[in-house]
């Protein structure tokens, strides 16, 4: 099962509209309602952590005092609904979870946070965030009274230092609610499977068009074969995809590799080769087609799909590399060496491209310039 799958949907009141291609059924189990539950908390906490961030951005002046102001009355109003119950969501945050643990400075940071909210925001208790007194102005000769006046005490009670104390705070809590959230979502996906579709509460596509559904098939293909390794849904569903929409290449490209990790050569082969027949003018496809040449030691086949690659897009970086080690192993090395260099300007900062031209480099003697690629590339994080 995949998670995070990518729909387009519009809420408007109580209807949903599924502008995706694929049919929609809201989970309302326990763990689904949890779910839902944390992820509003999570867009809580981001939404707090950005409205902080702009209360730090801001220049301290008399111009920005309003704004500062509302900042920070939103950033507290939304932190403390996190924490209190809210009918929509089905849970709160509690602090013997979420904060007691944390180190006393944060509690303490929580326990302002909280204070504000509950003796200021949410209540008119006697507080030291807000205050008007009116006056009577004295003429000091007279004793008489002048006429009214008014005092009103600034009430943005914090200052950057303390904001920058709420963000530290936010970054923790966001991190234990996302792991709750892959916890509940692993928990749901569990019972997917056991879930009975009722076709009356099903939102059905707001449009019906195959060459979207295709997109969405081979989008679900990919996923199920990168995300989850799982080879045997992925090809499903890039069939489907391609049986949906036969004139698009992708899908092709991508099944054929996953036919490469499963060791299918032979369908690794005819995809690639359907693929190049629907769009032979994809520095994709060729540079796909080279590398399965490469793979098969057919080195000599492999240089005019990465030449046709570069020539079609001359910034593909993966053919620079691709195109390097197969001259290489032709023992052409002088001409690989140019290829890797050409990389190397349009990137420098790819590691792979200096331990390819390492090999270069020792290929033709060059220990100096190799050690020195390998420690280029060491500097960038490669593991060699």
């Amino acid at each position: 099962m995949l998670n995070d799958i990518e729909v387009n949907i519009d809420i408007k009141g109580e209807k949903i509209i599924n502008h995706g291609q694929l049919p929609l059924i809201v989970i309302d189990s326990p763990v689904g309602k949890r779910l839902k539950g944390l992820k509003h908390i999570k867009l809580d906490l981001f939404i707090i952590q950005g409205l902080f961030q702009s209360f730090i951005n801001l220049e301290d002046c008399e111009e920005n005092y309003i704004l500062q102001h509302s900042l920070w009355f939103a950033g507290v109003t939304t932190y403390g609904r996190c924490f209190t119950e809210a009918a929509g969501r089905g849970i709160k945050l509690e602090k013997s979870k979420y904060v007691t643990h944390l180190e006393e400075s944060k509690v303490r940071t929580h326990d302002e946070i909280m204070e504000q909210r509950n003796k200021y925001i949410a209540h008119a208790d006697d507080n030291n965030y807000e205050g008007f007194e009116v006056f009577g102005v004295v003429d000091p000769e007279t004793n008489k009274l002048l006429g009214l006046t008014n005092n009103y005490h600034k009430t943005v009670a914090v200052n950057r230092e303390s904001i920058k104390r709420y963000i530290e705070l936010i970054n923790e809590i966001i991190i234990q609610v996302a792991h709750d959230d892959e916890r509940a979502s692993s928990a749901l996906l569990k019972q997917i499977s056991s879930i009975q579709v009722d076709e009356l509460r099903v939102i059905n596509p707001f449009v019906d068009n195959k060459k979207e559904l295709s997109k969405v098939y081979a989008m679900l293909g990919t996923k199920y074969c990168l995300n989850n390794q799982d080879f045997d849904n992925g090809i499903e569903f890039l069939t489907r995809a391609i049986n949906l929409d036969p004139e698009d290449d992708g899908p092709y490209i991508n099944r054929a590799n996953a036919f490469e990790t499963i060791g299918d050569i032979n369908n690794q082969l005819s995809d690639l080769n359907k693929a190049y027949e629907i769009n032979p003018n994809s520095p994709n496809v060729n540079n796909n087609l080279g590398n399965f040449l490469t793979n098969q030691r057919r080195y000599n086949e492999a240089i005019p799909f990465y030449l046709r690659a570069l020539s079609l897009d001359n910034d593909y970086l993966n053919v620079y590399n691709n195109i390097t080690l197969c001259l290489f192993y032709l023992n052409r090395i002088n001409e690989a060496l140019s290829y890797i260099n050409k990389g190397i300007l349009l990137d420098e900062s790819n590691p792979e491209f200096y331990v390819t031209r390492a090999l270069c480099f020792e290929g033709l003697g060059l220990n100096e310039e190799m050690e020195a690629d390998i420690a280029k590339a060491r500097k960038l994080g490669k593991s060699i």
